[in-house]
């Protein structure tokens, strides 16, 4: 059976807001904000939804040249950077 291919939009934005691939304060504990796209990528490859899936691009909607959205991602930017936050793990 072949897999039903997925395409997946991304606001850096939106992650940046939820603290997406930080650990935050939750009820008196550090929890990981998972982010959706990992959640979603960790579901096809340790789920049975992987067979039936496939993750065939991510696409963003982040605009570097929006002054809303550099100062949005003033924290995270717009690519993984040394020494800043960023919406998933370094493993990933």
């Amino acid at each position: 059976m072949s897999k039903l291919k997925l395409a997946y939009i991304l606001s850096l934005r939106n992650a940046a807001a939820d603290k997406a691939g930080q650990h935050i304060e939750y009820k008196g504990e550090k929890q990981y904000m998972m982010a959706p796209l990992e959640y979603l990528v960790t579901s096809l490859n340790e789920t049975p939804l992987g067979d039936a899936y496939s993750l065939e691009t991510v696409i963003y909607d982040d605009d570097e040249g929006s002054i809303k959205d550099q100062e949005k991602l003033k924290d995270y930017g717009f690519c993984r950077q040394l020494g800043k936050p960023w919406i998933l793990p370094l493993d990933s």
